[in-house]
């Protein structure tokens, strides 16, 4: 289709794509939501350290390949008051119906990584040019919400994005995105120490390397969303 970005053509024709080619859009920003239904954060330690090994194998490797992520299954959405997001821009808006726990969890990594350069003032490692085009933009999560979620998980998760620790009250679902921080820095301070090299090696492996399947589903809308909302206790 005309002026349709790499990411929605692959979402149409079922595609892998890596993190890079996920968040590029031909004209707007490409935004997610995590829709009411889904359950909230509920990976650990076990998970952390799979995906991890897988990264730093892929990492290690003198021939890097390409590691299959999982599928990522999403609905075009069509309210963008809750988000701020510029319809007359062309930012794009998708549900999140499946993935949701390895996007997240990728995000956050990225954002460890991110933070750690500047930690250590790393200029050569461009912060504000890899955070913008892979996390957020002026300050809108790339990641977001369905209006009805957990304000709490919400303060949680954007204190990963924007490394503010001011977070008054903390679920269950919000400590283990926490924990997901946690375990993240720590992996990547024993990888990387202080080579800038080993950090922008291991940021290109994530962003490169780990390759996910796209699926697009049936359009979606606010009403939709909104009657979604069921009696769960569901937060991200």
């Amino acid at each position: 289709m005309e002026n349709e970005s790499k990411f929605e053509q692959a979402a149409r024709e079922v595609s892998l794509l890596n993190i890079n080619e996920i968040m590029d859009s031909s004209d707007g920003k490409i935004y997610f939501r995590i829709p009411q239904y889904q359950r909230g954060y509920a990976w650990g330690t076990k998970q952390f350290d799979d995906l991890w090994q897988d990264i730093i194998l892929i990492n290690n490797s003198n021939n890097k390949k390409n590691h299959y992520t999982g599928m990522l299954t999403l609905q075009p959405g069509n309210d963008y008051s809750s988000e701020d997001l510029d319809k007359k821009n062309d930012d794009k808006l998708f549900y999140v119906v499946d993935g949701q726990q390895r996007l997240t969890t990728i995000f956050i990594l990225i954002a460890c990584v991110i933070q750690y350069a500047q930690k250590y003032n790393w200029h050569e490692f461009d912060c504000q040019v890899k955070q913008n085009q892979v996390l957020y933009e002026y300050y809108k999560p790339f990641l977001t919400y369905s209006k009805k979620r957990s304000e709490k998980d919400k303060k949680v998760l954007e204190s990963i994005f924007f490394n503010n620790t001011e977070v008054d009250e903390i679920t269950y679902y919000g400590q283990n995105l926490l924990n997901a921080r946690n375990f993240f820095n720590k992996k990547i301070e024993s990888e990387c120490g202080n080579d800038i090299d080993k950090l922008n090696n291991l940021y290109n492996t994530i962003t490169n390397n780990l390759v996910f399947n796209i699926l697009a589903i049936g359009s979606n809308d606010e009403k939709q969303d909104n009657d979604s909302n069921q009696d769960f206790n569901i937060n991200i």
